[in-house]
């Protein structure tokens, strides 16, 4: 399969993984307290910048379920852009660091972002919904901290992610 084709059909997947991941479970997907699985995809990008499509779109999509509607779309699609192209820097810059700083910053990040478009649209409150956010958020990145370090030192496995 040629380069361009692969880079298709991998971030294709990604994209469906994505969406599926996060339609499949709605109740823990949508809301302040949110535990979305699919979140655990996000370190494909310490294996791959050339996921960030797969990714970024497979958000948008998925989030056309969001109670949210549309704008979760798009601010949602815009705040996974930001925080992979963020992560991609950071990766190619402080690579030894780059699991725990998507772990701390992702936490912190989608905290916020989340936190503001609900406060915004729904009038929830900010600091409850960062609280809540903050929580669900790590234990999930935490999962995918350890799922990520295991594959990181499993060098066929990797050969298989990467485009």
């Amino acid at each position: 399969m040629n380069k361009s084709a692969k880079l298709i059909v991998k971030n294709s997947i990604v994209l469906s993984l994505y969406v599926i991941l996060t339609i499949f479970l709605p109740t823990i997907s949508f809301g302040p307290l949110q535990i979305r699985i699919s979140e655990l995809l996000m370190f494909l990008i310490l294996i791959d910048y050339r996921y960030t499509w797969g990714l970024c779109f497979g958000v948008v999509i998925a989030n056309l379920f969001s109670p949210l509607g549309l704008l979760d779309c798009l601010f949602g699609g815009l705040a996974t852009l930001v925080f992979l192209l963020t992560m991609i820097f950071i990766n190619n810059r402080l690579p030894k660091y780059s699991a725990i700083l998507l772990v701390i910053f992702g936490t912190l990040y989608n905290s916020v972002c989340v936190s503001l478009e609900y406060y915004f649209i729904l009038s929830y409150p900010f600091w409850l919904s960062f609280v809540e956010i903050i929580i669900s958020e790590s234990v999930i990145l935490i999962i995918g901290y350890i799922v990520y370090r295991y594959i990181s030192k499993q060098e066929r496995l990797l050969e298989i992610i990467r485009i």
